[in-house]
């Protein structure tokens, strides 16, 4: 009887450790396709010619900055914050000056189209009568 006690339990304890290690198996295959698939993400995203592209947009794009710094150092005129932002500001008096006149300017062309249509149907009753 002892000798079958401990076959059942060599059993079960094999059983067991099946179980762990299929469970095992399963969690590395899954971890493992997890990481490849970030891994191509990765090198999807930060490949050496999108990077190589980056830094060449970078670099365009300061030296425009460096042109028309350039551009504004070497201008005929001194550079005048103070006239420039006098300019604006009478630009924009004028721009609410015209905005001011829209209202005046509507109910102008209202004015003119009613006058014509009342001008269409006075010409209308004298044909009528005519």
């Amino acid at each position: 009887m002892k000798k079958n006690e401990v076959q059942a339990i060599n059993v079960i304890a094999n059983g067991i450790t099946a179980f762990c290690l299929l469970i095992l198996t399963i969690g590395l295959m899954a971890g493992g396709s997890w990481t490849i698939n970030t891994v191509n993400g990765l090198r999807q995203d930060y490949h050496p010619d999108k990077i190589s592209q980056i830094v060449n947009q970078i670099s365009d794009t300061v030296d425009v900055l460096h042109k028309t710094t350039n551009l504004l150092k070497s201008s005929p005129n001194d550079f005048d914050p103070y006239g420039e932002f006098r300019t604006f500001s009478h630009t924009l008096q004028l721009l609410v000056q015209s905005l001011d006149q829209v209202p005046l300017v509507v109910n102008e062309a209202e004015s003119w189209r009613n006058m014509s249509e009342s001008g269409v149907e006075r010409l209308k009753k004298i044909v009528e009568n005519w």
